[in-house]
């Protein structure tokens, strides 16, 4: 994987990095290895990540979320 630097805007000015795209990579290579090596450990890694970095384990899991229910008022 090699590294851009982006390139400076008409001001001079880096953008702010985001990591965005870079986690999406690290948490698909993961899942998938985890699928392929561990398929029994997998759902408990992303527990243990979700408690220790917040976040839906079942979304980081890869699970389907629930449609919100609607409520009327």
């Amino acid at each position: 994987m090699t590294v851009h630097t982006p390139a400076p805007d008409a001001e001079g000015t880096v953008p702010p990095f985001d990591p965005a795209p870079v986690a999406a990579r690290v948490q698909a290579a993961l899942d998938g290895y985890l699928r392929e090596r561990a398929p029994d450990q997998r759902v408990a890694f992303w527990k243990a990540v979700a408690l220790g970095y917040g976040g839906n384990f079942e979304t980081l899991a890869g699970y389907a979320l629930p449609a919100p229910s609607k409520t009327s008022s």
